[in-house]
């Protein structure tokens, strides 16, 4: 059993002044150990234009590491968005940072607008001598559409396990139309690659779904007594953005071999009530571990709105 216990918000958009392109949202929190602060990567909106869309931003916030409390937040968004055309033209939503010799790589996924779709996503990659500006190494994006792995690929998750990098990440299934409105079904899959930039895609959903139409997001891995354990994000495919009853929620699963998962998700609870802004959902987690305990950072209420949210796990 695991108990997500000692919940605390740690960054609250609202607080964040001055930052134009902050306006909402603070998704899919990522964690990287600096030698005197943490840095917390997430991904933000601007305003919504008056047809409705948005662009979307990487970002970070640098914390103390004794109190978790906020010593500054970038200035400007750490990548720019791609050229006329690019699959980054109207966002980049970050998914995972890793060093890989001595450079940062930062794993995202671009936004591109559609005609018969609202959009669709690709995996890219950029680099940083510093962690805090960051540039696409390809214009092109490492993991698209290709045979069998049609859309919407996005949050990608990428690890180095011996000598290999794998990669966890979302894959569209189909878009279907309910209540006169398309929406995405997508599942985890994984890759490996050998050098973090030229990837082979493993044509498995890897997770099991409850429901036909479930999605499935932001794989979080850590190892644990021999085993590998995954807390991920999951949704029913309709009705989901004002019923909580089909919003998303934690899931967890387990493997002995990063390839094969068993789903357990009733080992997992939130200990005591749920605090208002994440008593509708959870979502976008990433555990780490601080002096050999671990930690999750996660979204709430309206896919992290408003901000996100820091605890312990109790395994």
């Amino acid at each position: 059993m695991i108990k997500i216990i000692n919940r605390k918000k740690i960054l609250d958009i609202k607080k964040i002044n001055n930052k134009k392109w902050i306006i909402s949202h603070a998704q899919c929190p990522y964690l990287v150990k600096f030698p005197k602060f943490f840095r917390i990567y997430f991904s933000t909106r601007e305003k919504k234009s008056k047809e409705g869309n948005f662009i979307s931003y990487s970002a970070y916030a640098d914390f103390d590491k004794k109190n978790f409390s906020i010593l500054k937040v970038s200035k400007k968004p750490i990548i720019s968005l791609g050229a006329l055309g690019e699959f980054n033209e109207f966002g980049n939503m970050l998914g995972s940072v890793i060093k890989i010799k001595k450079k940062y790589h930062m794993y995202f996924c671009g936004w591109t607008r559609k005609e018969s779709i609202p959009f669709d996503w690709a995996i890219g990659v950029a680099k940083s001598n510093d962690g805090s500006n960051f540039s696409k190494i390809f214009k092109s994006p490492i993991i698209t559409s290709k045979k069998d792995n049609l859309f919407l690929n996005a949050c990608p998750m990428v690890y180095k396990f011996k000598r290999r990098y794998l990669m966890y990440f979302l894959s569209g299934v189909k878009w279907t139309i309910y209540k006169k409105k398309l929406e995405p079904i997508y599942k985890i899959k994984f890759a490996s690659s050998s050098d973090g930039l030229n990837w082979d895609i493993v044509n498995k959903n890897i997770i099991k779904s409850k429901t036909n139409n479930e999605c499935q997001t932001s794989p979080s891995i850590f190892y644990y007594k021999k085993k590998y354990h995954m807390i991920f994000s999951y949704r029913k495919g309709f009705d989901y953005r004002k019923d909580s009853k089909n919003s998303y929620k934690l899931g967890y699963s387990v493997s002995t071999n990063l390839v094969n998962w068993k789903r357990k998700d009733d080992l997992l609870k939130f200990s005591g009530k749920l605090e208002n802004e994440i008593k509708k959902m959870q979502c976008y987690p990433h555990v780490f571990s601080i002096k050999n305990k671990y930690k999750i950072l996660f979204c709430g209420n309206g896919f992290g709105k408003e901000g996100f949210f820091i605890a312990d796990l109790k395994i």
